[in-house]
Parts: C-alpha cells; sequence; structure tokens
C-alpha cells in the first residue's frame, strides 16, 4: 500500500505553464480554508489529464476534505495519475532521453502505472546504461550485486563497478560508491580472488562512502587482512559520521584504543546511538551507557 502523504501536495510532473499555475491556486484555495472549492479546480485539470492535479485529488478523498473520505475513489485517482505519468516517461524514453529511459526501469519493476515486468525494467535500465547515463550504470552493477530481479552475478556486478571507479568524470556520490562496492568485493572476495590489499586500495579512494569509513575501520581495528591498528581505525571512523562508526568512536574513547581514554566522549557517542533506528546498535549503546554511568555516574548526572 502507497505511503498516503496526509496534506495537500505540490506533487513534482512535467505539466504546461498554465496547468502549474492552476494547481498552485488550488493548492492557495485549500490553504485558505476552502477545501470544496479546491477540490473543483483540481478535479476539472485531473479529469484532463494532469498529473498533479490527479495526485492532490487522490489525497482529497484520502483525507475526506472537500468531498466526503474514498478510500476506493483515492486508490483509482493514484492509479490515474501513475498512468499517466508512465506514458508521459515513456514518450520521452522513445525518443532516446536516458533519464526517461532509467525512470522507466522503476516503473516496470515496481509496477507503477503498468504492469509489473522485471524483464521489461531491466531492458529500459541497460538502454539508460548504453547511453551513457552514469546513474543507471551504478544501479545495474546494484542490480546482479543484490540478485534480487535478476540471477545474482557478482563478476557482472564487479565489472561494472570497476568501470564506474575508474571514472573521474561524473557524479563523485555515484564513483565513491562503485569504489566502496569493489573494496567490499575484494575484502569478501566476491566475484574476484580476495585481495585485502586491494579492498583497502579501493576504500582509501572511497573517502566520502559510509560503507567504505564502516569496512574499512573494521578491518584496522579487527586486524582482518592488515596488520591491526587501532590509530587508523580511530582516524577511519572519524571520517564519515554513521551510528556504526559512533558507536565504535565511543568503545574506542571508552578503552583509550587509538586515542586517550576520554570517558565524556564515549558518553557523547554512545548517547547519539542510543534512540537509533537500528535496533541492534541502540540495544548496545543503551548497554555500553548503563556500564558507563554505573562507573562513573559523574558523568551522566544532568546529562539524561
Amino acid at each position: 500500500m502507497r505511503n498516503l502523504l496526509l496534506s495537500l501536495l505540490l506533487i513534482l510532473t512535467l505539466t504546461s505553464c498554465a496547468t502549474n499555475m492552476t494547481n498552485q491556486s488550488a493548492v492557495a484555495t485549500y490553504n485558505a480554508g476552502n477545501y470544496e472549492e479546491s477540490f473543483k479546480m483540481l478535479k476539472e485539470l485531473a479529469d484532463k489529464g494532469d498529473v498533479r492535479a490527479q495526485r492532490n485529488l487522490a489525497i482529497f478523498y484520502y483525507n475526506g476534505k472537500g468531498v466526503k473520505q474514498d478510500l476506493n475513489e483515492s486508490s483509482k485517482w493514484f492509479d490515474k495519475a501513475d498512468n499517466t505519468e508512465y506514458l508521459i516517461v515513456k514518450e520521452k524514453a522513445d525518443r532516446g532521453d536516458v533519464v526517461a529511459q532509467y525512470e522507466l526501469y522503476f516503473f516496470h519493476k515496481d509496477g507503477k502505472g503498468v504492469k509489473q515486468d522485471n524483464i521489461e525494467a531491466i531492458k529500459w535500465l541497460e538502454k539508460s546504461v548504453d547511453g551513457g547515463y552514469l546513474k543507471a550504470k551504478k544501479v545495474l552493477g546494484n542490480v546482479y550485486f543484490e540478485g534480487k530481479i535478476v540471477k545474482q552475478d557478482y563478476k557482472k556486478a564487479f565489472k561494472i563497478f570497476e568501470e564506474i571507479a575508474n571514472s573521474y568524470i561524473g557524479d563523485k556520490y555515484i564513483i565513491s560508491d562503485s569504489r566502496s562496492k569493489l573494496g567490499e568485493m575484494y575484502q569478501k572476495g566476491l566475484g574476484v580472488k580476495q585481495d585485502y590489499e586491494k579492498a583497502v586500495y579501493w576504500y582509501e579512494r572511497s573517502d566520502i562512502s559510509i560503507e567504505s569509513s564502516q569496512n574499512l575501520g573494521d578491518m584496522y581495528y579487527t586486524g582482518e587482512g592488515v596488520k591491526q591498528d587501532y590509530k587508523k581505525a580511530f582516524e577511519t571512523y572519524k571520517k564519515v559520521p554513521s551510528l556504526h562508526n559512533y558507536y565504535n568512536l565511543g568503545i574506542m574513547y571508552y578503552k583509550g584504543e587509538g586515542t586517550k581514554v576520554d570517558k565524556e566522549k564515549a558518553y557523547k557517542y554512545w548517547t547519539s546511538c542510543s534512540k537509533s533506528s537500528i535496533k541492534e546498535i541502540e540495544t548496545n549503546a543503551q548497554e555500553k551507557l548503563d556500564i558507563l554511568c554505573k562507573e562513573s555516574p559523574e558523568i551522566c548526572i544532568n546529562k539524561k
């Protein structure tokens, strides 16, 4: 079931200037509290095939403002909007637009506005890759790496990530993430012979990747495939903020590994993890805090 927004939104779609203005007028009317008039304005646009109006109309039916609540009607208008948007994107994709071809991958994969079809999804993704769209290429690598909608193929994934990793022009985050994937594949021997030296090489060249900082930090901390080095582990964890890194930094400050003992900082890092959305980290951090506060209550007093 869709995650439905509970307020009227200006949903981004390809529309003309005239319909954009009318949509904005409908939203302004809604915000002024005239829900019924806003509904009428949007209904007229929605009947003419305006995607933004169709989505907003679905929200009206879902909320029951300006019209009697009707979840079936809401679902119907969301489906209409999906179908309209699909046709708009499909037209662009057929003309060779690589971004639209990339977007069609998700339409077909998720069955949004069209029958769900993984084969068709991959076809459009590969067209986008052939057109030189780097983002699509990265997703294709992930598809082969994960093996959820195609047969898992680490060798194909490795080849794709390697090509992106050696790029120096393009989205730095896509390139960095591909380098991180190469590091992981060398570390674990996925699609390539295990090689810790090359794993470190690629992790170090992916310095803005959360996964790289976590995996490389863990390697230095545990001595997996490299000489154990707490100082390098500490420095690596500090490069990129993440709950995993914060939890481990808390341990290192608490024990004085790779840095001086600093229980105040250990408290700070563990506290930042103690309300995590990741249950394991939240539980472990809270256990560490309980121990710390029992040993050194002066650190925790007046901070809870």
